[in-house]
């Protein structure tokens, strides 16, 4: 039997309350909250954190993650 269970995180500097089933990873976060944006920077507890590693990084309660898009214009 899984249980529940709630983690506190910072995205973009607001708190968020995530109320779970099962741990997830920074992936996750930015497939719900942006789909497959490309052009995002993702900054994670203050280190920039490349694409490549972010199905290894399971997020933890006060974590802070900062989303960055990158806007193309002239």
């Amino acid at each position: 039997m899984k249980t529940n269970f709630t983690i506190k995180v910072f995205i973009n500097g607001k708190k968020y309350e995530l109320k779970l089933k099962k741990h997830i990873t920074l992936q996750h976060v930015i497939k719900l909250l942006y789909g497959k944006n490309k052009s995002i920077v993702l900054d994670y507890n203050k280190k920039i954190i490349q694409k490549n590693m972010w199905d290894d990084i399971y997020i933890q309660s006060n974590d802070k993650i900062e989303i960055l898009t990158i806007v193309g214009g002239g």
